[in-house]
């Protein structure tokens, strides 16, 4: 996956976004794995195959609305509602990516097991640069992978992350634990909907319709057990300007929660970032 400088010719390191030799800029470097020939051939590889057998149960139709759905999906990361809170409180507020703030020593792992997974899956996806992903899932809804996660949905503008955006195939932590992820497992931001339809396609049938889109696209569940959903990295610093919505889950808040969400969706107008409760 070796990239020469497109200024000065020299090669550049895999987990660089700059040049270190001229400081020229250069191609994300989760963009320039995803691009890589060898990763887009077996890519189109995979979506063929479920272009095929779609075909041949009589549900290509179905297929092809559902691809074109996806291509209309969005990243939604989840939060916690005091770690959205914060960052909404201004825009000089960044998002810490997770490997970042352990690196930093302001906050503990969390030591559940899933700290070794991230690690492996972060070596194995994002050598020497992990702690620069932030990581969200596609969506049709609004709302992102729940469970431990957090109380706040919040969708990225794609205009702000579309050119350092990339897709996996699945939960990377879990998917990840045996070896290395096969070659067609990711892809760029605006092939979304190949690899969806690479990785569902078997679960889109004739009479599918499209209000079951969001949830087979993103399928709630136990991490790491029977949900399901197809990942996104986001490379790169992000604030409040980088969010376009936030939908804010109020089953189970205190009266302070509830009462902090109204801050919130003040905090939140005035960088014209809207702000939806759900139950």
């Amino acid at each position: 996956m070796q990239r020469d400088c497109d200024n000065c010719k020299n090669v550049l390191p895999r987990h660089s976004d700059t040049c270190p030799h001229c400081g020229w800029p250069g191609i994300y470097p989760n963009v320039r794995d995803a691009e890589h020939s060898t990763e887009k051939q077996a890519l189109l590889d995979r979506y063929r195959e479920q272009l095929a057998r779609a075909r041949s149960r009589g549900c290509d139709g179905a297929l092809a609305d559902f691809e074109k759905a996806v291509g209309r999906s969005n990243a939604v990361m989840v939060k916690r509602l005091s770690q959205t809170f914060s960052l909404a409180e201004s825009d000089k507020n960044l998002v810490a990516t997770y490997g970042s703030q352990i690196q930093a020593g302001i906050r503990l792992p969390d030591e559940n097991g899933w700290d070794v997974l991230r690690a492996v899956a972060e070596a194995i996806l994002f050598p020497h640069y992990g702690n620069k992903i932030h990581y969200a899932a596609l969506s049709l809804d609004g709302v992102g992978v729940l469970g431990p996660y957090g109380e706040c949905s919040i969708t990225l503008k794609e205009q702000m992350i579309i050119a350092r955006a990339t897709v996996f195939d699945g939960n990377s932590a879990s998917h990840l634990k045996n070896g290395s992820p096969l070659p067609g497992s990711r892809a760029l931001w605006p092939e979304r909907p190949k690899l969806a339809v690479a990785k569902l396609g078997e679960q889109i049938i004739a009479d599918t319709r499209a209000d079951e889109y969001p949830q087979i696209l993103l399928r709630q569940g136990e991490p790491g057990a029977d949900e399901s959903f197809v990942e996104v990295h986001v490379y790169g610093p992000m604030s409040v300007r980088t969010f376009e919505r936030v939908v804010v889950r109020m089953a189970n808040l205190s009266e302070a929660q509830r009462a902090l969400v109204e801050v919130l969706r003040e905090y939140l107008e005035r960088y014209n970032v809207p702000l939806e409760k759900k139950q």
